[in-house]
């Protein structure tokens, strides 16, 4: 009897530590913004298909670049409300225009800031050999399910400054270390964006140095940039999920069309994790640089 007590006390404790692990979803979206001049492939004959493609999907988070306020605007209201949305804000000339979306039912905003990708990070300016103003935002959300905390951080690194990729980069592992000091140093942080980058490219040591790649961990090198399937390109990989202290379950580079031939310039890319998450420290002040 008591061998069989013993044994009904580890399976309990056992179950009791797997129904604190949380499974999130993260998406990395660059949706091609819609000045472009695409023709057939002009956000207004795909915004119908992004929305498709988002709903059925659902993912808990995602990062989303080149979302411009009509983009944004469109999403938000076909969606049904299922997310609320952090996009940057910037008294630039040439605004940001990346968005972290995340799902209303599941998340508590705790704080969400961004900073440019500079030398002078709180201040609107364009970083080292860039050719524009660039910027990460993040958030700290808190699940409602139990209270537990996560980071989400969202970028689109200059197209033409490979310093300022490096060097984006650099200050983007900073900005998450100062955010672990403040809210923990197991905290479970996503990082999304559009890289213009590709993965044997030295310019990702800084934060490879920290986090890990989700496509590289289960070795899918399926391209993200395709031009809208222009065979006169060769596709390559630049976007990017990239995890610390979590459990990646699932990697996809999503190609369905969605009723569309073509989503967006890049394909979707999807994660998932599973993670025991650290609990809720109280909310803090928003501000720019942690």
């Amino acid at each position: 009897m008591k061998s069989v007590f013993r044994c009904l006390i580890l399976v309990l404790a056992i179950g009791s530590v797997t129904a604190t692990q949380a499974e999130v979803s993260v998406m990395s979206f660059n949706l091609r913004i819609a000045t472009a001049p695409d023709g057939e492939n002009d956000w207004s004959h795909r915004r119908a298909g992004c929305v498709s493609a988002i709903a059925s999907i659902g993912p808990d988070l995602m990062g989303v670049q080149e979302n411009i306020s009509e983009m944004n605007d469109y999403l938000r209201a076909n969606l049904n409300d299922t997310y609320a949305c952090v996009i940057t804000t910037s008294s630039n000339p040439d605004p940001a225009v990346d968005a972290i979306y995340y799902r209303k039912d599941r998340f508590e905003l705790l704080r969400h800031s961004f900073f440019y990708l500079s030398p002078t990070p709180n201040t609107p300016s364009l970083g080292w050999d860039g050719q524009y103003p660039r910027v990460a935002q993040y958030v700290v959300l808190s699940d409602k399910q139990d209270g537990d905390t996560l980071c989400f951080v969202n970028t689109h690194l200059d197209h033409v400054g490979v310093v300022a990729r490096r060097e984006g980069l650099r200050l983007i592992a900073d900005s998450i270390r100062a955010l672990e000091a403040r809210y923990g140093t197991d905290l479970p942080t996503f990082l999304t964006g559009d890289f213009n980058t590709t993965p044997d490219d030295t310019n990702l040591a800084p934060i490879r140095a920290m986090m890990t790649s989700t496509q590289e961990h289960f070795g899918n090198d399926h391209i993200t940039f395709h031009s809208f399937g222009d065979t006169t390109t060769k596709g390559v990989t630049i976007d990017y999920i990239f995890y610390r202290h979590a459990l990646p379950m699932e990697f996809r580079v999503i190609t369905e069309g969605y009723g569309i031939p073509y989503l967006s310039d890049h394909y979707p890319i999807l994660g998932r994790f599973r993670s025991d998450l650290p609990k809720t420290v109280p909310a803090t002040s928003f501000g720019l640089h942690p």
